[in-house]
């Protein structure tokens, strides 16, 4: 028989598993994105993506945060379809150099 000390921690740390599935959840849920008909799976990746960071920035706001989620890429269709989006871009190289690092 288990005492109460480790139940109740079996307990918490369930609820706690519990909590971040159902979290999991609504992201999945709202960031998933179906592969269209003859897209690549490349294509497919790179929209999923995009959709992560515009839900990521959406939520980030909501919740007060001010920060500024960035793509780092160096594919250039992916680039122009994510500033189309209003997401702010970088290559590897461009990030450095803005950081001050090159």
């Amino acid at each position: 028989m288990l005492n109460s000390d480790v139940q109740f921690g079996l307990g918490s740390a369930y609820a706690n598993f519990l909590t971040v599935a159902c979290c999991v959840a609504l992201i999945c849920r709202d960031t998933y994105v179906k592969r269209d008909p003859g897209e690549s799976p490349n294509d497919r990746n790179d929209r999923a993506i995009r959709a992560a960071i515009t839900w990521y920035q959406a939520h980030f706001a909501e919740n007060g945060h001010n920060g500024e989620l960035v793509l780092l890429t160096s594919d250039k269709q992916h680039t122009n379809k994510a500033v189309m989006q209003g997401i702010t871009t970088f290559t590897g190289t461009s990030l450095m150099f803005s950081l001050g690092l090159l």
